[in-house]
């Protein structure tokens, strides 16, 4: 019976996973292919996994008590964003509930997001042969906005970065568990590089940076041979790279650059001084979401939703304590995604993320 659910963890799991792919291949699907991921197949996932959990914890009932709230809500014709928000963030903590060891974490993970990641790979040859020829238009941002319909053109990027950041784990404990293989090794670097070229073709500043940080904590025999050639290559070509780095941030100078973010913040603290007058549940969320921030999720349903802030900094003061330095790194990666570019995707994975480096540096969990 446990095997058995195990086995449906999995497949729900890979899934999971897979349906973030699909768009890239059936573009004007994507709002029913988002809507059944993060409805029923999220659901789902949550239900069986929760099985898993034999003592439930006080953070285990928070969190399905919010599930099962934002999950009625919605039923009732409320944003259905929280409800997709809080499984996202909650799902991560379910699933690693059935985690006893190293091993168990391998059976359970790592076919489901080695073949997502691979298919993702597949998938985006198609997208890029279908949108090459507009790249070179100078309207083509407008039809890689239209390309999904509804979804930001970042959607791209977004996925590549979640995908990668989720991979690292499951490649980081391999690695420790069997050793590396090249085949791991080649997936895990296809997986990054992509990723800065989609969030250079998508102009998607965030997950450009956090993919060039995530690519040096895992380039660990490179790194000085990258400190010291950058540097160089920057003073060397720095008349033509200042051009191209602003107009890749979107601005004519630096100063515009900064100024930039003025929009973002502003939403953020509509949303936050919306949620301080509407306790509990904003009845008006929809209108007041921020541009795409994690404040999103910790006033959806303010001021209970404040409660996944705990396994972050939980997870953070662990790798503060442990002085690991990838894990940092890739921390800084995920957050600073979720900080600027959030969506459904990324939230789950720093959530991963984070349940990750509790189940990493914990002691009780041997090989």
């Amino acid at each position: 019976m446990v095997l058995r659910r195990t086995s449906l963890v999995k497949f729900l799991f890979f899934l999971f996973l897979f349906l973030h792919a699909v768009p890239l291949i059936f573009n004007q699907s994507y709002q029913i292919i988002t809507i059944l991921n993060y409805s029923i197949v999220i659901f789902s996932l949550l239900i069986i996994s929760s099985f898993n959990n034999k003592k439930m914890s006080l953070i285990s009932i928070i969190y399905m008590s919010l599930i099962c709230v934002s999950v009625g809500m919605s039923v009732l014709g409320f944003s259905g964003s929280i409800s997709s928000l809080v499984m996202a963030a909650s799902l991560p903590h379910f699933l690693f509930s059935g985690v006893n060891s190293k091993k168990d974490f391998l059976k359970l993970f790592y076919q489901p997001i080695i073949l997502s990641s691979f298919l993702l790979i597949i998938f985006s040859a198609f997208l890029y042969t279908s949108v090459k020829g507009n790249l070179g238009s100078y309207s083509y941002l407008i039809v890689l906005g239209e390309y999904f319909v509804i979804a930001s053109i970042n959607y791209v990027p977004l996925v590549f970065i979640s995908m990668s950041l989720i991979a690292y784990s499951i490649f980081k404990t391999k690695a420790e568990h069997l050793g590396n293989t090249r085949y791991d090794i080649i997936l895990f670097n296809v997986l990054v590089l992509l990723t800065i070229f989609y969030s250079s073709i998508f102009l998607t500043r965030s997950v450009f940076m956090s993919s060039l940080i995530l690519l040096y904590a895992y380039l660990k025999k490179a790194r000085t041979l990258l400190l010291l050639s950058i540097p160089i290559g920057v003073v060397y070509n720095i008349d033509i790279i200042i051009p191209i780095f602003s107009n890749f941030f979107g601005a004519d100078n630096f100063l515009d650059i900064i100024l930039s973010a003025d929009s973002r913040t502003d939403s953020a603290r509509n949303l936050i001084n919306s949620s301080l007058y509407h306790i509990f549940y904003n009845l008006d969320y929809s209108n007041q979401m921020s541009y795409s921030t994690i404040t999103n999720l910790l006033f959806s349903m303010f001021p209970l939703t404040f409660i996944f802030l705990y396994s972050p900094f939980n997870a953070l003061i662990a790798i503060i304590k442990k002085r690991e330095v990838n894990l940092f790194l890739v921390f800084l990666s995920s957050f600073t995604v979720v900080l600027f570019q959030m969506d459904f995707f990324s939230i789950f994975a720093f959530f991963f993320f984070t349940e990750y480096v509790r189940f990493f540096i914990n002691e009780e969990y041997v090989i």
